[in-house]
């Protein structure tokens, strides 16, 4: 049931946005009572809090199993930026959604701060990996994870607000380059 209400709020919420989102369209879109929604959500903050936790849940899962994988570390940042756009990019209304909607941040101000943390925790773990492994200069981990989520997100909001969305390969091909090697030229 809480699946098949996640997905009617999907659609509605693609369909109508935030302030189109009410229980009885949500009702109507999951084909249940509205006495129904009530037994699960109590109000459209909790609806909202469980739409951000389902989608961003697989996000995390498959966060986790690259983190722990015996990749190199910038195996594992490239893998877990290509992954995440290439959720981006299959649901790219619902995350035009989080990401963009202003009152979404508002609302949601909290999970999407503890969202942030955990990630960046994640990152910064990959990063010292790398560093004591040689494979990274020394540096400050968490600044630099807090730079690279920054990044990600703002490539998101870009890749969403475009009409033409790149490949997740031609995303992380740009991103994790320019983090890893700079911008200077070589000779």
């Amino acid at each position: 049931m809480r699946d098949g209400l996640f997905e009617a709020a999907v659609a509605v919420i693609a369909e109508r946005g935030i302030a189109g989102l009410t229980i009885e369209r949500l009702a109507i879109a999951a084909r249940v009572a509205k006495g129904s929604v009530y037994n699960y959500f109590r109000s459209k903050r909790g609806l909202l809090q469980f739409v951000h936790q389902k989608a961003y849940e697989p996000i995390n899962v498959q966060m986790d199993e690259i983190a722990a994988s015996r990749q190199t570390a910038r195996g594992k940042l490239e893998a877990m930026a290509r992954m995440y756009f290439e959720h981006v990019n299959q649901e790219r209304e619902l995350f035009d959604f989080l990401l963009n909607d202003a009152s979404v941040r508002g609302l949601l101000k909290a999970e999407q701060d503890a969202l942030r943390a955990q990630v960046i925790a994640v990152l910064t773990v990959i990063l010292e990996e790398g560093i004591a492994g040689g494979e990274f200069r020394p540096l400050d981990a968490k600044g630099v994870a807090e730079m690279i989520l920054g990044a990600i997100r703002q490539l998101a909001e870009c890749e969403l607000a475009g009409s033409q969305p790149r490949s997740p390969e031609e995303i992380v091909g740009v991103l994790v380059p320019v983090f890893l090697e700079g911008i200077r030229k070589t000779d």
